[in-house]
Parts: C-alpha cells; structure tokens; sequence
C-alpha cells in the first residue's frame, strides 16, 4: 500500500508544488475550454437564410437587460438599425454562434475571392455574391450571404465567447469590417473563416475606431 511517509520531505515538498501545479492549470483551463468549445460552431446551427428579422430576440439594451442577438436575420437586423441609431450607451449579448456562410472562404492572388462548400470549389464575383462554377466567371452556381458591416456603432457589444462565421464583406468603395466608425466597446467574440474584400480602409474586427474598447476578440479570415 502506498503510504506518503515513506518519501522524503525534498520528495514530499516536490509531490506537493507539482500538485499545486495541477490544481491551478485545471482551474485555467476548465473554462478556457468551454470558452473554446464555442469557437466552433456546430453545423447543427442554422445557416442565415439573407433574410433580416424584425427585432431582436429579447431584451430592452440595459445592462442588467441586453438587446440578444441569437441569429444571422437578428445580427442583420442590428445592422439595419444603425442606419438610424447608433445606440449610445446600449448592452448588446449573443446567446448563440452565428453561421453566416457554412462554406470555407479562401484567396488567390491570380483567381480573386473562391468558396469551397461541399467538396466543390466556386468563385466568387468581384465585388458581388455570385458564385461560378469555373475561373473564367460565366456559369452563375448560386450564391453567398454578403453581410453589411455594423456601422457607427456606439454601445456595448459581448459576444459571450460566440462565434460569428463565414462574415463575408466586399464593395468597392465604402469602409469595410465587421464594424466600422466605430465608438463602442467589443467583447468575448470570435470572428472565424472571414473574407473582407475590397474597401477604401479595410478591416477585420474594425476598419475605424475611436474612443472604443477591443478586448477578448480573435479575428480569422482574409482581408
């Protein structure tokens, strides 16, 4: 039988850092990996249909009671709002991941912007949300969810450790992120498999910020 005493006190001082040790790294890692878990959204969850709801899921804006913002048509609906509001002051929470686009956006310096879905690879109309089954861009093979950016954007957004995936942005001309003119504060988000593409001043999680706060935010994708 295995008896503690029998050990040095070296050994025994050294049994106890290392279990010390490994107390704290499980306490560390618990919740970094159910904060992980939530990078990857499971593709049970709903794919944006491009269609935008007519209000948030729930909430008033408070920060005891934030606006939740569960899918694409909600996220959409956000967008839409800031055309007129910027909401100063205002709490806003994701109580889900959000899947934009399910397939994966990639890019090539000779090809431009492709999207691969289901085994197949297709291109990407410049500037657009066409797809094409082949490089010369003749035969239209469906189309992309082409999200518009969330601007001027004054409140408080917590992603709660959610992931928005498959954001695809692209113009000529306009200001391009996820947020742009931003004023507001952004929080615990993960932004995964992103394609930003054209723009005067271009971004990932922000193309222009001031007086705003970016914490807890991981950005992946091209832009």
């Amino acid at each position: 039988m295995f008896k503690f005493e029998k050990f040095s006190k070296i050994n025994k001082f050294s049994y106890l850092i290392i279990l010390c040790v490994l107390i704290l790294c499980v306490s560390i890692l618990a919740p970094s990996f159910a904060r992980f878990k939530n990078r990857n959204p499971l593709y049970d969850i709903s794919v944006w249909d491009g269609t935008v709801a007519n209000s948030y899921h729930s909430g008033s804006g408070t920060a005891s009671d934030p606006y939740i913002i569960s899918n694409g048509s909600e996220l959409a609906y956000f967008s839409s709002m800031l055309k007129t509001n910027d909401y100063s002051d205002t709490y806003f929470t994701l109580s889900n991941d959000i899947v934009l686009n399910q397939g994966v956006f990639g890019y090539d310096l000779t090809t431009g912007v492709n999207y691969t879905a289901e085994g197949n690879t297709y291109y990407v109309e410049e500037y657009g949300n066409q797809l094409y089954d082949s490089i010369d861009r003749v035969n239209v093979a469906g189309t992309v969810n082409l999200f518009t950016a969330l601007d001027g954007f004054k409140g408080i957004f917590n992603g709660d450790y959610h992931t928005i995936y498959g954001l695809y942005l692209t113009s000529s001309e306009e200001n391009l992120a996820l947020f742009t003119n931003l004023e507001g504060d952004i929080e615990n988000l993960y932004v995964s498999n992103s394609m930003v593409y054209g723009g005067n001043l271009t971004g990932g999680v922000a193309s222009n910020a001031t007086n705003s706060s970016i914490s807890n935010v991981i950005f992946s994708g091209n832009v």
